[in-house]
C-alpha cells in the first residue's frame, strides 16, 4: 500500500511530466541531493511521439515503454521507437490508431482500448493483436464505434473496460465479455 501511495504521489506525476516532453530532474520529485539527481530528456516528434496527443503510457516487464496516441502504439526501448499501427488487411494488426487506454495484464500482454474502434489484446512477443467485441450499448455501432476511455486488471482474473457507453467486465482465461449493472454511462 506504501508503493501505491508513493507511485500516486511521486513517480506517476514524473512520468506524465516526462511523456508530456517537460524536463524534470526526478529526484526534485522525492528530495534528493543533487549528486542523485536523474535528468530527463525531452522526445520530440523526430522520434515519433507527439506529446500533445498522448492518451496512455505503460511499462512491460523488460523495461520497455508502450505509449499511446491518437495516431499510433509506440513502443520505446530507450534508443528508438517501433510503431504499431491499423492495417485493414490484417485481422492480427490493431483495430483502429486511436488508442486511448493501455494496461498490462500478469500474462504479459498488452490491453489496447481505442477511441472508435473497441478493445484489443496485443501480444508482445509476437507483435500481434487479437480484437475482443464489447457489450453493443445504445450509440455503438458494434465493435466499430466503442469508445474505451480507460482500462484496469484486477488481480489475474479480469479486465475493467470503461467505455462512453457503461463498463464491460472481461474474464481474462476466457475472454468472455459482460456488462456491469447498475452503473450509468459517461
Amino acid at each position: 500500500e506504501l508503493f501505491m501511495i508513493f507511485c500516486q504521489r511521486h513517480l506517476i506525476p514524473a512520468l506524465v511530466l516526462w511523456c508530456c516532453g517537460i524536463w524534470c530532474p526526478i529526484s526534485a520529485c522525492w528530495g534528493a541531493d543533487d549528486s542523485t539527481r536523474i535528468l530527463f530528456s525531452q522526445l520530440s516528434e523526430a522520434e515519433g511521439f507527439d506529446a500533445e496527443q498522448m492518451s496512455a503510457i505503460a511499462e512491460d516487464e523488460r523495461g520497455m515503454i508502450w505509449l499511446a496516441t491518437d495516431q499510433v502504439l509506440s513502443r520505446f526501448d530507450g534508443a528508438g521507437s517501433l510503431e504499431f499501427k491499423h492495417d485493414p488487411l490484417d485481422v492480427s494488426s490493431l483495430s483502429s490508431d486511436r488508442v486511448s487506454a493501455l494496461v498490462f495484464a500478469p500474462d504479459g500482454n498488452l490491453w489496447v482500448g481505442t477511441a472508435d474502434a473497441g478493445l484489443n489484446r496485443f501480444d508482445p512477443q509476437t507483435l500481434k493483436a487479437e480484437r475482443f467485441p464489447l457489450s453493443a450499448e445504445a450509440g455503438d455501432q458494434g465493435e466499430r464505434g466503442v469508445e474505451v476511455t480507460s482500462l484496469a486488471v484486477s488481480g489475474d482474473q479480469f479486465l475493467w473496460v470503461g467505455t462512453r457507453s457503461g463498463l464491460d467486465i472481461l474474464h481474462l482465461q476466457s475472454g468472455k465479455v459482460r456488462r456491469a449493472g447498475g452503473i450509468p454511462a459517461g
